[in-house]
Order: C-alpha cells, then sequence, then structure tokens
C-alpha cells in the first residue's frame, strides 16, 4: 500500500467516533449501558457496521478493543493490510512529559483530585501496512493508529499513521501522532508525596519499566499471541533504550526527570497468581541495607479500578508498622496486629474491574 500524504488513513479514524461527524461508535466507560449493548457483548464488526450503516446514528457502546476491531475491518475493506495491537499497561500522558504522574495525599492514598495521568492496564489499537514517502527511508512498513478517542489531534479525536520504526527508534518528529504513541510505552512512573505544609511534592518512588510491558498482536490463523514488544521499544535498561530517550528529547519530547530521595529501606511483593474471584494474602518482604534499626510506617492501599486505571472503588487501607534491625530483611504475611504484619483476604470478581496494590513508604526513622 503506497502512502500519499494523510488525507484518508488520518480521517478514517476520526469518522469511528460519535465526537467527530457522527462517526461509527459511542464510547462509554461508565458501566452503565441501558441504551445500548456493552462493549464486551460484540462479538464482531459486521454487525456494527451494518447497524451504522442502516440506521445512519452512531452505534452504542465501545471501548478500545471494539473500537479496534471495527477499524480493523475497515482497513482491510480498503485492502490495506492490519492487525490489532494490544499494549499492557499503557501510559495515558495528557501533558506530553513522558512521565506518568500520581499524587498521593498525606495519607497516602493516591490523590485522585490532583492526579490527572492514567496507566490503562491494557490499550489496543491498530496498525496497518504502508509505504510513507513523506518520511526518509526505512520508516515504511508497520504505522501504528489509534481509533479510540483519547485527545485530539488537530481540532479532531484521532491519533497516528505514526511509524513503529520512528517510535523504537525516538524519532517522534516525524508525523503523525507520534509522541502520544512513544508516551504509551515508554512513561515513567513517578509517586508524589504532598507536603501538608506548603503544598509542595516531593518524589518518592520511580517506577522506569512498569509502563508498556508487553505489546501482542494475534498470530495469522492461529488463536495464539505474538510479542512484538521489541518493535517498539528496546529492552528495558538496555543502552539502546537511554539512547532513544534522550533521542526522544532531542526532537522536543520534554520529559522531566524526578529523582527521589535515596533510600536504605527496599520493599517487594513476591509475585502471586490469583484467579479473579479467589481470595489472596498479601505479602511484603522488606531488607534494611543500613547499619541502624529501621522504623518504618506502610500505606497499603487496595482498589478495584477499570481497565482505563479510573479507580472504582477502595477496598483495603492498612497502615502497618515494621521494625527493621539493621542490616536484616523480614517477611510480613499473614498473622499478627498491626506492628506484626498485615494479613488480607480480599474476593476480587467485578466483571468490569480489577484489584491492584498500591504500597507507600513513609515515616521512615
Amino acid at each position: 500500500m503506497h502512502y500519499k500524504g494523510n488525507w484518508h488513513i488520518y480521517l478514517s479514524f476520526s469518522q469511528l467516533n460519535s465526537h467527530d461527524d457522527d462517526g461509527v461508535l459511542v464510547g462509554n466507560w461508565s458501566g452503565d449501558y441501558t441504551y445500548g449493548v456493552a462493549p464486551t457483548s460484540w462479538t464482531g464488526s459486521t454487525e456494527i457496521l451494518l447497524n451504522y450503516s442502516s440506521s445512519k446514528t452512531p452505534v452504542c457502546y465501545a471501548q478500545c478493543w471494539v473500537y479496534a476491531a471495527v477499524f480493523n475491518t475497515f482497513l482491510r475493506c480498503l485492502g490495506i493490510p492490519a492487525r490489532v495491537v494490544t499494549n499492557f499497561f499503557s501510559a495515558h500522558d495528557n501533558d506530553g512529559n513522558l512521565k506518568t504522574d500520581v499524587i498521593l495525599d498525606e495519607n497516602g492514598r493516591i490523590d485522585k483530585h490532583r492526579t490527572k495521568d492514567s496507566i490503562w492496564n491494557y490499550h489496543c489499537w491498530n496498525e496497518c501496512y504502508m509505504s510513507r514517502p513523506d518520511l526518509p527511508q526505512g520508516f515504511g512498513g508497520w504505522q501504528a493508529v489509534d481509533a479510540t478517542p483519547q485527545e485530539t489531534s488537530d481540532g479532531m479525536y484521532r491519533c497516528g499513521p505514526a511509524s513503529v520504526q520512528a517510535i523504537k527508534h525516538g524519532q517522534i518528529c516525524f508525523p503523525f501522532d507520534a509522541p502520544f504513541l512513544f508516551a504509551e510505552v515508554n512513561s515513567d512512573v513517578v509517586f508524589y508525596s504532598r507536603n501538608p505544609r506548603d503544598g509542595t511534592l516531593d518524589p518518592v518512588k520511580v517506577n522506569s519499566s512498569h509502563v508498556g510491558r508487553m505489546v501482542v498482536t494475534k498470530v495469522p490463523g492461529q488463536d495464539a499471541r505474538r510479542d512484538i514488544t521489541d518493535q517498539y521499544k528496546f529492552p528495558e535498561g538496555s543502552p539502546e533504550e537511554r539512547t532513544v530517550l534522550e533521542k526522544a528529547e532531542e526532537y522536543g519530547c520534554h520529559r522531566e526527570k524526578a529523582t527521589p530521595p535515596e533510600a536504605d529501606v527496599e520493599l517487594d511483593m513476591p509475585l502471586m497468581e490469583v484467579r479473579v474471584g479467589d481470595d489472596f494474602e498479601l505479602k511484603l518482604e522488606f531488607n534494611n541495607t543500613s547499619d541502624q534499626a529501621r522504623t518504618v510506617d506502610v500505606y497499603v492501599s487496595g482498589n478495584v479500578v477499570y481497565y482505563t486505571g479510573v479507580t472504582s472503588s477502595e477496598f483495603l487501607f492498612k497502615t502497618p508498622r515494621v521494625i527493621l534491625d539493621p542490616k536484616k530483611g523480614r517477611r510480613v504475611e499473614g498473622g499478627g496486629g498491626a506492628e506484626e504484619g498485615v494479613c488480607m483476604s480480599v474476593c476480587v470478581n467485578r466483571s468490569r474491574g480489577c484489584g491492584t496494590l498500591s504500597f507507600h513508604l513513609a515515616n521512615i526513622q
């Protein structure tokens, strides 16, 4: 497929959502689907397109995978090779600084009013295969396009096409919307603690490997996934990754750096495999690397969240105190009171949400 300018593909995304010119689909993340079909109930794009064709009105309702599936059909009908892509832990960076800011209040809870960025548990978009004579040689091939209405581009809800090769190598100066797509797989997650005295925000933790954990697509002809993470980014912590981030900054991506103070107490939670609806027990491992005893106040918050990162309800909030001997580690698990540990038995079975846990160390003495 030969790509000439941005007109046809660029406009086609906006025609899929009802925000622009009464497009095909109405997005709904509220959980109330009374006047339409729940996004999880659709089994194919044919019914949606026929419904839109006959009624001449937007079809209710869609979320990211529905937008991606319908747009995939649209592209293939035009003869453009296309596939649906899923990015796990996908950042929605509102201000384009390659940083997802999570602000904690004085009690250790996430401040919903001041935290504007979000991390989706997963997000679906499309890739279409075409040449890009408007770009330098080597940036043709797979182009990322996103029909889900998230942010506007030139006044309309559309995103892409952006060269996947350009995203991987930090060449975000090339059209279209490459900085936003680059941030979806490369953002740092920075936790800030709000100072109750003057309201300033102090960074307490930075996670540079959480976003863009895995990017997958379907294997043609099989009910299996293909890991294409290496097509979007270099391995976490590699020299190539650092070079790419520096390149993105050269091309105008304002990357704010946050440096939390050095901590001599480490916190780790062993990996758990938990089925949806099953109870589980929380276990935390602390390690005191200093030569002095440490008393640590821990904030443990458990929330039910939608896949878009929006919090539905908090099901757990505990503030255990842990005493650590010098150069010693300690596992805190079920049993005991606040100073002995934290035991949690939680059932998470809401079909529209999933459980997440966040930890914040405070008042290390």
